[in-house]
């Protein structure tokens, strides 16, 4: 069985860095990472995710989110966006997971809703009919962006 510690801005581990100095201290075989390269866009660091977070995180990742978004400084939040419109570099992403040989599995993470941005105390809570409104629709769109860019990358 394997732990995976997710880089979550809501917690100490908000960055690539973070998780791997985390997983330094604890220096166990089971203790791996959860990549999510669209939380790394609302670092509070501002670590960039790809590259850069990456980079870092690469020997750990057992598992990779796939959401995307951008962030908001006036308002100091995390937008979501379709999958290729905000600010995660998937095509540079996916293309060195080909190149490194990632074999892992990728999830999505539909938060981005075609009609209006959900509040964030049902994406942080999902539940009930707020959170599922239009949230097929997204997740057809999203999840063709993602066969799309996967297949440029040369994944598929």
């Amino acid at each position: 069985m394997i732990l995976g510690v997710e880089n979550e801005p809501s917690t100490m581990a908000t960055n690539a860095r973070k998780v791997v100095e985390v997983l330094t201290r604890l220096n166990h075989p089971q203790v791996k990472a959860v990549w999510d390269p669209g939380n790394d866009v609302f670092d509070p660091d501002r670590e960039v995710p790809y590259p850069d977070g990456y980079r870092i995180i690469k020997p750990w990742i057992v598992h990779i989110h796939i959401k995307d978004g951008k962030w908001n400084a006036d308002e100091k939040r995390f937008e979501p966006t379709p999958i290729g419109e905000g600010e995660v570099d998937y095509l540079g992403q996916f293309r060195e997971l080909v190149q490194d040989g990632y074999k892992g599995y990728l999830s999505l993470e539909t938060h981005w809703r075609p009609t209006a941005q959900l509040p964030e105390d049902i994406v942080q809570m999902p539940k009930g009919e707020q959170f599922s409104y239009m949230g097929d629709v997204a997740t057809r769109e999203c999840l063709t962006r993602l066969i799309a860019l996967l297949k440029q990358a040369g994944a598929m």
